[in-house]
Order: C-alpha cells, then sequence, then structure tokens
C-alpha cells in the first residue's frame, strides 16, 4: 500500500490503512483456504490554532471510479468528529484502486487525501473437474481454471515429472494454462497435475485430475 497527500502547512489528513486476515477457513475443496479481509481507511484531520481549513463540515470518502460512498452492507463510512473511517468488509480484488477523502469547511474550503488500496488474491481453482474423458486420436484440452493475483506460474505433472519438459511434442500447455494433448492414446491415461504457484508469496497448491482415454 501507498498512500500521498496534498496538505498546507496548517492541516494535515492521517491516513491508515489495517487488513484484518482471519486464519483460513476450510472449504469443500481439498488444499483449499478462503480468506476474509476486512478493510479500514481513517482519516483525521488535526486544526491548528491558526488552521487554513477549518472544522469540517462535511467529510465524504469516493471510490476509485470517482463515486461518493454511501454505507452499506459491505461498505460503511462513520464520522465521529474530525475523525472518519470508510470500512470495506469482505474486501474483494474489485474493491483496489485509488480512494479519496475530500474535507470541506464552513468557508467552503477543500482539504483531500488519496489511498492506493493493493489486494493480493490467494490462488484459487474454479470448477475443475475429474475425472475428464476423451476419444482415442481427438486432440485433448485438459481444463484447469486457477487465478491469483499476481498471475501464477502453472505446470503441469505426471508421475512427478513436467510434462511439458519431456521430449514428446504432442504435449504443450496453452496460453489459458490448460493441458494440450495432440492425439491422444491410451497410454496417455493417467493422473495429471495442474500446479499453480506464487512465488512472491511462497504459496503453492494443486489439483489432480484423473484423464480418461476411451
Amino acid at each position: 500500500m501507498t498512500m500521498d497527500a496534498s496538505l498546507t502547512d496548517w492541516d494535515r489528513v492521517y491516513n491508515s490503512l489495517t487488513v484484518q486476515v482471519p486464519s483460513g477457513v476450510k472449504t469443500s475443496h481439498q488444499h483449499s483456504e478462503a480468506e476474509s479481509h476486512q478493510i479500514i481507511f481513517t482519516s483525521l484531520y488535526a486544526r491548528s490554532p491558526s488552521p487554513v481549513l477549518g472544522e469540517p463540515e462535511t467529510i465524504d470518502w469516493y471510490s476509485p471510479q470517482g463515486e461518493k460512498i454511501t454505507s452499506n452492507q459491505r461498505v460503511v463510512v462513520q464520522r465521529e468528529g474530525i475523525r472518519s473511517w470508510l470500512t470495506i468488509y469482505n474486501a474483494n480484488i474489485d474493491d483496489a484502486g485509488i480512494y479519496r477523502c475530500q474535507a470541506i469547511d464552513s468557508k467552503g474550503h477543500t482539504q483531500e487525501s488519496t489511498v492506493v488500496l493493493e489486494i493480493y488474491q490467494k490462488l484459487t481453482f474454479e470448477d475443475v473437474r475429474s475425472p475428464q474423458e476423451f476419444r482415442k486420436g481427438e486432440d485433448a484440452e485438459v481444463i484447469c481454471h486457477i487465478n491469483s493475483s499476481p498471475a501464477p506460474m502453472v505446470r503441469w505433472l505426471n508421475n512427478g515429472e513436467d510434462v511439458t519438459d519431456i521430449d514428446d511434442s504432442r504435449f504443450a500447455m496453452l496460453a489459458n494454462n490448460n493441458l494440450q494433448i495432440m492425439n491422444i492414446s491410451k497410454k496417455d491415461e493417467g493422473i495429471y497435475r495442474c500446479e499453480g504457484r506464487v512465488e512472491v508469496r511462497g504459496e503453492i497448491d494443486f489439483r489432480d485430475i484423473f484423464v480418461i482415454v476411451n
């Protein structure tokens, strides 16, 4: 997270970002965890003895899309005197961006501050089916949808070996991270491991997919 504030000599806007990540919650998928994020922004307007900006009459928050934020079940705006909070519950990747806090006093003077919110999505597998069946002789595409932020490094393993490293040009990993097996045969049948890594976080996860050839 980075922060930037436009300030006068008399007034300061203090911004803080707190991310609370409870311990992992087990889901129905093996090797998978879900995390719930609570994001809290705090803006504090501290007045000097001779302030350029008087005590703010309004303190408003604006979304990365430039829209004024109003409280709802997931996003809550609170104010207490010269302090204002913006809380985002169950934050997700779509909440990332630049948030702006704006204070206006009775004379129309305006003070603003911005906070850049970056959210990192953990490795997530989406609807990975096993087994996956193919007909002998067809060009098979073994599907493994995996997402994370930053983007994961993906590799496919069979019997502990990276299939894209073996001396068989029929095997290739496609741009969408699926595994392509050209002219698939009965000898290609078996368990293929779709493995994802986010090295900057030391995160690794996988799904085993049984490939059947009829």
